[in-house]
């Protein structure tokens, strides 16, 4: 994933666990934190819009994180990965 000012995300999604869950980590380099103090969150998208919650992440002051998720979501029925402020539609990292 990639943003304004350089700010990049990569994603590794793991083996599918027995619940039917994808393990995932994504990490994030030169994302600010947010001057609103909203967290970020990770999504999938259908046709552009936001589709399935992945879950929610705070960065460091340096725009950093490394964090460990999951989802239950079948990953061929969404088209792309946003990044977004919660509250917000507009994406700060996408693929």
């Amino acid at each position: 994933m990639s943003g304004a000012g350089g700010a990049s995300a990569s994603l590794e999604i793991f083996e599918i666990d027995d619940a039917g869950n994808w393990p995932m980590e994504l990490e994030v380099e030169g994302l600010p934190p947010p001057a609103s103090g909203a967290l970020y969150q990770l999504w999938l998208t259908q046709n552009g819009k936001l589709a399935a919650l992945c879950g929610s992440f705070l960065v460091e002051a340096d725009g950093t994180t490394v964090v460990p998720m999951n989802a239950p979501w079948r990953f061929s029925e969404f088209d792309g990965w946003v990044v977004v402020e919660a509250g917000s539609q507009a994406p700060v990292l996408s693929t």
